[in-house]
């Protein structure tokens, strides 16, 4: 009862506020870091009652006494409290639209109509016109306005279904409020009419799911490869029953543990094959080695009755559940030995000594490369398995690890690397990961090890003691031949540096006559050279030619010096990436760059410099949040202290891109250090999902450009200006506000994209006090056709004032000579161009695949269509439409 005294009674409904259908439900989406609200008929009816502009208690009071079947006063109250925290509850007074004319009810169909499977055409979002909600096109044309009963017949249709269920669903939402059958069938008609509302057409044994549900495609493929893996697993675990049985003695099990996961885990393949090869094969007279790579604990349960050595590989994706692993299986069986390695287990004294406290169930740490260590470890403890468990004392002649001998922790000396990496048989060609021959849709490799840079934020170099050792061709070639030939979509490769050396660009080729022999991969990728970049252009655009999706991926991380010298990365030349960038754009090749936000040393202009960077590359980029990983010479206290930085864990993933999940790989985020406070970041958190949407998926894109030379503001100043003034002023801009707030949670059209680029144009002559003429029309047009929405048709042709193609051009070709940040001075501007002519097309089919599916799902830009304006992608999203199978 107190939230009803909070909100003034006078309240009224912002403009800025949007309603979405999707598969998932009907809502009001997600208002920057707000969750989504879901809508039900009560709700949508006091929306409407509220814009009516009687106020807030009468609204939920004529609410309640029309419904009283349906509403709770309560829930309503609830209701309006959820739209005040979200800034969608103003005060004031509502401006009441004039009544709309309605068309005029169509009569049924056929009653074998009933049985039609029909579904919205997702995602769709809604405008309020008063009481009514308002469907518009991408031009701004309304095409479907409804009341409150309307849309619930729309959202009844959130999934296919079929008419007779969607009625009987509708009727239950609206309970005697609900339209008659006939009124019922002509809205359906109506909507069928504007295509808002489409059949689906369900075949024999379809299940009556969306179209392109990936999830169910995941679903699918997953349980392929579970049972796969469960079947070689048993297969192995029953010839061991055979051989014991027939007189063989017992071995104890050696189990890789590894977080559920969909491809072949590389590290514990590697560990294992070495052990099984170790000195002749002496060890499996020892020890049973158990090919069981999907952990799942009714699998491990069944181990730990007897006495076994279970093998972690820590990542930052997989730590959590390791750790949730081990602690089971040690209670379980306290005689089980379980050892941890891998980059994320830590290695300096005091994180060592606090994980060791913190997680008694681990008992041994291998420290940098496993194979050899391992090998050295399991012949020490063979034969010491007795009813107290094995003699880990005997691990003090070990190089390499930390492991525990009674209530004492014992760190040996350093191991040497490896310096014969073929002395490791191949897990792929040893038949190790047979369970994945033919299922796997993914598979990593390695070429090489090591890696010679030695910057602060990554444990590579340091982890791998830097010198570069590599596979032996043959052996590589080998690989990835087992993994075209076994089906395997997209092989990515485990290189820190790959196209450094010569032979990569043979690697290249390799992969593409693979391609051509079998159809096979159809994705390649790697963490490319960072200060070598001769074979590069060669590399992608072989990859490219054979219709390989890649694309090249450069670690810039930052270009402002002084951060680059904090990092320790100033021995990387950026002006290669200058050269790069140019060749890759003129050979019409994608290139993304990798930035870090937040790295000590920078501040929050040098960030908003790196990001303008990009764009005067034009280069899209990944930005990440910086990160002190646990073996990183960053995570050394002495550097901690010495640049203060202070480190937070996000309790959800809302501003990093990634799925929301409790095994969230973002941790120990550095929120501020000496150069930038935490106010600092929290404004970097907007920019980089500003830099996202407008620059990355190109949403003001191009219409930045026209600014950037007209009013002689940085591309990334103006996307900061506006974001920040819309925050401050959202009932002003009530458009670019749904674009700032919702569109980089949700990935769809902010009510329309009419509205909002009219809205860009009334924004900049406001604030930069430009003129509303042919110029500034010529490149609202453009950006309006570079824009996705469902209902648009291709190919698109403009005829325009002036010849912006010819004006980016010219721009383009400015920036390659080196006015990279000065080529609004040496470039005509746009009204002295004759007029020309803008053709965009959509061979990716944007409209039909990306929209809906978030920032989160693809935050490099899958918003491309095909136009000499448009940047080179890599269209990944096509990759899952061209088979998942």
């Amino acid at each position: 009862m107190s939230k009803r005294r909070e909100i003034p009674g006078s309240s009224a409904l912002s403009p800025a506020l949007v309603l979405s259908i999707n598969s998932r439900g009907f809502w009001i989406p997600r208002y920057g870091d707000v969750n989504p609200v879901a809508l039900d008929y009560p709700s949508v009816c006091l929306l409407s009652r509220l814009s009516e502009g009687k106020g807030v208690e009468a609204a939920v009071e004529q609410v309640s006494q029309q419904l009283q079947e349906l509403a709770d006063p309560d829930k309503l109250w609830k209701f309006v409290a959820a739209l005040e925290t979200r800034d969608l509850l103003i005060p004031g007074q509502a401006t009441v639209a004039p009544p709309v004319s309605r068309a005029a009810k169509s009569t049924p169909g056929p009653v074998d109509e009933l049985g039609e499977v029909l579904t919205a055409e997702f995602p769709v979002q809604l405008w309020m016109h008063g009481p009514d909600f308002e469907i518009r096109g991408h031009d701004g044309k309304i095409r479907a306005r409804l009341n409150a009963e309307e849309l619930m017949v729309l959202a009844t249709f959130n999934k296919p279904m079929s008419v007779r269920d969607a009625w009987a669903g509708y009727c239950r939402a609206c309970g005697q409020n609900a339209l008659d059958y006939n009124d019922f069938q002509g809205v359906i008609a109506r909507l069928r009419g504007t295509e808002v509302l489409r059949r689906v057409e369900i075949k024999a044994g379809d299940s009556r799911q969306q179209e392109h549900d990936s999830s169910a495609l995941l679903g699918d493929h997953a349980k392929r490869v579970e049972v796969a893996v469960d079947a070689a697993a048993r297969a192995h675990e029953a010839a061991e029953r055979e051989r014991v049985a027939a007189g063989g003695e017992p071995r104890i099990r050696v189990v890789p543990v590894m977080a559920y996961w969909l491809i072949p885990p590389l590290a514990l393949g590697m560990l294992v094959s070495a052990a099984r090869a170790h000195d002749g094969g002496r060890l499996r007279k020892h020890y049973h080695f158990v090919p069981d790579w999907q952990a799942r604990w009714h699998r491990l349960e069944p181990y730990t009755r007897e006495d076994g050595v279970y093998l972690f590989s820590n990542y930052l994706w997989s730590h959590h559940s390791n750790l949730q692993f081990s602690r089971r299986i040690k209670a379980a069986n306290p005689r089980s030995v379980t050892i941890h390695g891998g980059p994320d287990t830590p290695r300096y004294a005091r994180d060592l000594e606090n994980y060791m406290s913190q997680n008694p169930h681990v008992d041994v740490i291998v420290h940098s490369e496993g194979e050899v260590t391992l090998c050295h470890i399991l012949d020490e403890l063979a034969g010491t398995f007795d009813e107290n468990g094995p003699d880990l004392s005997r691990l003090r002649h070990v190089p390499g690890l930390t492991f525990r001998d009674g209530d004492r922790l014992v760190t040996t000396a350093p191991r040497s690397q490896l310096k014969e990496l073929d002395s490791i048989p191949s897990p792929y060609l040893e038949g190790l990961f047979e369970a994945y021959e033919g299922t796997a849709s993914s598979v990593t490799i390695e070429t090489n090890r090591g890696c010679p840079y030695g910057c602060t934020f990554c444990d590579w170099g340091a982890a791998t003691m830097s010198k570069v050792r590599k596979f032996d061709l043959e052996r590589v070639f080998a690989e990835l031949e087992w993994c075209a030939r076994n089906g395997v979509k997209s092989v990515g490769l485990a290189d820190a540096n790959y196209g450094m050396f010569e032979r990569d660009v043979l690697i290249a080729e390799k992969v593409v006559e693979l391609k051509r022999k079998y159809g096979y991969p159809r994705a390649f990728g790697s963490n490319y050279a960072k200060n070598k970049i001769k074979y590069l252009a060669r590399i992608v655009s072989l990859l490219k030619d054979a219709g390989i999706i890649t694309q090249g991926l450069l670690a810039l991380q930052s270009l402002d010096e002084n951060t680059l010298s904090v990092i320790k990365r100033s021995n990387i030349k950026t002006d290669k990436y200058d050269e790069l960038a140019a060749e890759f754009r003129n050979a019409g090749l994608p290139l993304v760059v990798d930035i870090m936000m937040g790295l000590p040393g920078s501040t929050l202009e040098s960030y908003k410099s790196d990001l303008q960077g990009c764009i005067d590359r034009e280069v899209n980029a990944n930005v990440y949040p910086t990160q002190v990983l646990i073996n990183s010479p960053m995570n050394d206290p002495a550097y901690r202290e010495e640049h203060g930085i202070v480190t937070d864990t996000p309790k959800s993933t809302e501003d990093y891109t990634i799925t929301e999940s409790e095994l969230s790989p973002f941790k120990d985020v550095v929120v501020s250090c000496n150069t930038f406070s935490r106010d600092d970041y929290t404004q970097m958190q907007q920019l980089r999902l500003m830099f996202y949407l407008f620059e990355n998926f190109g949403v003001l894109r191009q219409f930045s450009r026209f600014i950037r030379q007209e009013a002689g503001v940085r591309e990334i100043d103006f996307y900061h200006f506006m974001a920040s003034e819309v925050q401050q002023h959202p009932q002003a801009w009530p458009a670019l506000s749904v674009a700032v707030k919702v569109v980089p949670k949700e990935m769809i059209p902010p009510g329309d994209w009419h509205s909002f680029i009219e809205e860009v144009g009334c924004f900049v002559m406001t604030h930069y006090g430009l003129a509303d003429d042919s110029a500034l029309r010529t490149a609202l047009d453009v950006q309006h056709a570079l824009l996705p929405a469902r209902d648009r048709t291709f190919p698109c042709r403009l005829s325009l004032p002036h010849d912006y193609v010819a004006w980016h051009q010219a721009m383009t070709e400015a920036k390659d000579k080196g006015e990279r940040e000065n080529w609004e001075n040496v470039v005509p501007g746009l009204r002295d161009y004759p007029p020309g002519d803008l053709e965009v097309t959509d061979p990716n089919e944007v409209c039909e695949w990306t929209l809906g599916s978030g920032i989160d799902f693809n935050f490099l830009g899958d918003w491309e269509f095909s136009s000499p304006v448009s940047r080179v992608l890599a269209a990944r999203h096509l990759q899952l439409k061209e088979g998942s199978g």
